[in-house]
């Protein structure tokens, strides 16, 4: 056999074991640690189903391998991403709670709708690379590059305009809270604020290291550092750290092949030093980032079984229809912790997998996966387009907010949209710097439109 297959089979195993080892890792910090030690609001039980237990790793390896057979690229990477970040966890509240079969096979099916709605797209689909069409990509890709930075500056403004020039006191994690309650932009300005949040200062960030323009680079970083003083949200620091994590290591090593590694070795790690040093890793990436997300899509499930669906809304379609919002008094993510946490104030929200469910039950749920094999397939034409180094950089951080961040609302109007805009508009080698040449744009792709029409009469 073909030594280069050999390789890859045993590559292919290798993963496969820390894929098994790390969703081991991660039921058993659920059993012995999250449940006995960080348990405030009793959501979280042991009622240990053996046969839930096996039904979950059936399918936990199924929709692994059927990633991996089906996919290309970046699509796999980020499926793979989806199955580490969001499906063992759930999986693990699934068979440790003795949770809803219902629920979790909505999920497993919605998890085998996306993977196989972007594999059929990427196999069937293709979009026929035309002459014509390439000074309309390279004006697309100057407007979008020039407009972020515009968009950049305008918030940097406001936000002194507003605010006041940034103290210090976010860098007190403690006082973050207060710091991000005395933040204010208005209304549209803070719109911009979360796409430049969301997207597009980690596009910027990218696209210059792609460049090697440090100076650039710099400018953005320290940039990202100033929304973090003002806001006080420390998302802004992990997303930084993130995205140039990993342009860097996908620049060296083969990221899509080493992910089961990264997340084994990063819960391991939370788990030494939760015994040893200190439980902040663990508090973070094991219980924050997993466990209770996974634990409210099952909340939101049981919830809204038994209330109205959202529908449409809180989405930018719903502003021209308005259909009326059934808890326009209470948003049901107070009533949510009102009802399971005894905590009206708490804002519980979680991600994409149950927001399905919340708009329309089990076919909302059906929707939604597909809609998100879609934007897989928008995200491997993106690839085509530039390379899978470039757009993993800047998908990461869109796609690992949908954990705990709506689909439909960040497709119509948030960062998941500009990365899909992104990917269909933006080709790299097009990034002109000269001025001149940027305002000649529009002139050649005018001519070109004209000579088509013109060669079209004829």
């Amino acid at each position: 056999m073909n030594k280069k297959i050999m390789l890859s089979i045993q590559s292919g195993k290798t993963e496969l074991i820390f894929f098994i080892l790390y969703k081991l890792l991660i039921d058993f910090s659920y059993v012995t640690i999250i449940r006995d030690n960080y348990n405030e609001y009793n959501q979280f039980i042991t009622d240990f189903s053996l046969i839930k237990y096996i039904i979950a790793f059936i399918f936990l390896i199924t929709l692994y391998l059927l990633n991996i057979k089906a996919l290309l690229s970046v699509s796999k990477m980020i499926v793979k991403l989806f199955l580490l970040l969001m499906y063992v966890p759930i999986s693990t509240v699934y068979a440790c709670k003795n949770d809803s079969t219902v629920f979790f096979m909505t999920i497993t099916a919605g998890f085998f709708i996306f993977i196989m709605t972007a594999s059929f797209m990427i196999r069937n689909i293709k979009i026929k690379k035309e002459k014509k069409n390439d000074s309309f990509i390279e004006l697309a890709t100057n407007l979008l590059y020039y407009g972020f930075i515009a968009i950049t500056v305008i918030l940097v403004l406001s936000c002194i305009y507003f605010n006041g020039l940034p103290s210090l006191t976010a860098l007190n994690l403690r006082d973050v809270y207060e710091v991000r309650q005395a933040f204010y932009l208005p209304r549209y300005l803070y719109y911009l604020y979360e796409f430049e949040a969301g997207f597009i200062i980690y596009f910027l960030i990218i696209v210059n290291m792609k460049r090697k323009n440090i100076k650039a680079l710099i400018v953005f970083i320290f940039i990202q550092f100033l929304f973090f003083l003002w806001k006080g949200d420390k998302s802004a620091i992990f997303g930084l750290i993130t995205v140039i994590a990993v342009y860097l290591i996908s620049g060296k090593l083969q990221l899509n092949k080493m992910l089961c590694k990264l997340f084994f070795s990063f819960t391991s790690i939370s788990l030494i030093l939760f015994y040893t040093v200190s439980s902040l890793p663990f508090l973070l990436l094991i219980r924050r980032m997993l466990i209770i997300p996974a634990n409210l899509k099952f909340i939101y499930y049981d919830f809204f079984m038994n209330h109205d669906y959202i529908g449409i809304v809180g989405t930018v379609l719903n502003s021209f229809l308005k259909i009326p919002d059934p808890y326009a008094q209470l948003p049901y993510q107070n009533l949510i912790s009102k009802l399971y946490f005894n905590k009206v104030e708490m804002w519980s929200n979680t991600g994409f997998l149950a927001e399905g469910y919340a708009r329309g039950g089990i076919i909302g749920s059906l929707l939604i996966s597909g809609l998100m094999g879609v934007i897989l397939y928008l995200i491997y034409l993106g690839v085509k387009k530039t390379d899978s180094r470039f757009i993993l950089s800047i998908a990461i951080i869109p796609m690992i907010t949908l954990n705990d961040g709506y689909l439909l609302t960040s497709f119509t109007f948030g960062s998941v949209g500009l990365l899909c805009v992104t990917c269909f508009f933006f080709d790299l080698k097009y990034l002109k710097t000269d001025f001149n040449k940027i305002i000649n744009i529009k002139g050649r792709w005018l001519n070109d439109e004209t000579a088509n029409k013109k060669s079209e009469t004829e």
